[in-house]
């Protein structure tokens, strides 16, 4: 594929997660869901472009999100903070086996749940109280493991199902 059509594509795609986060923001109850589906995007782009297409196209949908649907609200945040770089990050952490791609994946999710507790303990002056922050940390970790999970099935998923039927699309 020529660097323009890519190019166009991941624009279209860019534009489609701007979309989505904005939709998340609007209607707040699926705010962290549509994080975890707009990092789709990255990942489709990593599986079919490369790396720095990926990169890119994070860094698109993230500035465009912060401009559009503003700095305060949690999807943008989520997105921007945990899972938007996550496709990237898996894909490096995963080439240096699997003990590994493990241990560094939990302590990336920790330190990314550390800086947006201290980001809104500072905003929004958040309950001292120890079992809740357990309890977020804790239910946080179950959720990233899911989604890790998640992404690498649908990976498998789009390799061996789908990806025959889009490449003809993609030439």
């Amino acid at each position: 594929m020529r660097k323009t059509k890519k190019l166009v594509l991941c624009s279209i795609l860019s534009a489609i997660g701007v979309a989505l986060l904005l939709l998340g923001a609007v209607l707040e109850l699926i705010d962290v869901s549509i994080a975890f589906i707009v990092a789709l995007i990255p990942l489709f782009c990593l599986a079919e472009f490369g790396i720095w297409w990926s990169i890119g196209v994070y860094v698109v949908i993230s500035s465009l999100s912060l401009l559009i649907v503003g700095p305060g609200r949690f999807a943008v945040i989520c997105f921007i903070f945990i899972t938007g770089l996550w496709p990237v990050l898996k894909y490096l952490f995963e080439k240096l086996g699997k003990v590994w791609a493990w241990i560094l994946k939990i302590l990336y999710a920790n330190a990314m749940f550390f800086v947006l507790y201290f980001f809104f303990n500072a905003l929004l002056d958040l309950p001292e109280l120890l079992w809740l922050r357990i309890l977020y940390l804790v239910l946080g970790n179950v959720v990233f493991v899911m989604a890790d999970i998640m992404y690498g099935q649908l990976l498998k998923l789009y390799f061996f199902k789908f990806r025959e039927r889009i490449s003809k699309y993609l030439k």
